[in-house]
């Protein structure tokens, strides 16, 4: 299940932080802790109307969803797949 922070009235005053020269911005410990964010995880920006949630990155929901976007031309026939290609596609 995927966390996203609940997008905020836009009249709402909370917490701010300031982005750096590499435009990062510091997740507030809190923040981080509720969407099980750690250091090295990656962060997906999500866009709700004029504004944009952060979500942490499923990286298997990211894998499933390409497989399912996947369209191979349909042959009717079975392509063969080498050892090394089954292990590649296992290991992403």
């Amino acid at each position: 299940m995927k966390k996203t922070l609940n997008i905020l009235p836009q009249h709402y005053v909370g917490m701010s932080n300031t982005v750096d020269g590499r435009r990062r911005v510091v997740i507030p410990k809190h923040v981080a802790r509720e969407l099980d964010i750690k250091t090295g995880d990656r962060v997906v920006f999500e866009r709700i109307g004029d504004r944009y949630a952060i979500a942490k990155l499923d990286e298997r929901a990211e894998g499933l969803a390409e497989l399912m976007d996947r369209n191979p031309e349909r042959t009717g026939k079975p392509l063969p797949v080498t050892p090394a290609e089954m292990k590649r596609i296992w290991k992403e």
